[in-house]
């Protein structure tokens, strides 16, 4: 016989940090595949921008000089751009040396990617500075202008 068959077989005991190793290796490979299906694509991929603009159509058009006791008209747009139909709810307030009154709030549903005209009418019980405030009360914006009433 040989040497090598005389003597005896040593087997080899694989460390526990090598097990240990391993096991992590296998569980960060799960977690590569799994992102690679959901997460890898969420960063790839292009998803549009979600907003809503609350803007006064035509600024120009707005009084800048009332007479107390008369109505006006004026208007806004709501413009959808949060990738799906959205409901609305806004409250416009008048400020004048009078005090503040509050219009009843208004809901509309707006269509992904259209825009809504919203008028309104207003009048100032009192001369001096009168503040139209809008407040889109579902979404947290709010535009304003002054006049001036007389």
């Amino acid at each position: 016989m040989t040497e090598r068959s005389k003597s005896p077989r040593k087997t080899k005991r694989v460390p526990m940090v090598v097990i240990v190793c391993g096991a992590i290796l296998f569980g960060f490979a799960g977690v590569l595949v799994f992102d690679r299906t959901q997460g890898l694509s969420k960063a790839t991929t292009h998803l549009p921008e979600r907003f809503t603009e609350l803007y006064f159509n035509d600024n120009r058009s707005l009084p800048k000089s009332i007479e107390t006791g008369k109505t006006y008209t004026a208007g806004f747009i709501i413009s959808n751009q949060e990738t799906i139909s959205q409901v609305y709810t806004y409250q416009v307030e008048i400020i004048d040396a009078a005090g503040a009154r509050k219009l009843e709030p208004v809901t509309v549903r707006v269509a992904h990617g259209l825009s809504s005209y919203q008028p309104f009418t207003f009048s100032a019980e009192q001369a001096g500075e009168v503040r139209l405030v809008v407040r889109l009360l579902t979404h947290n914006q709010t535009i304003h202008f002054k006049a001036y009433a007389s």
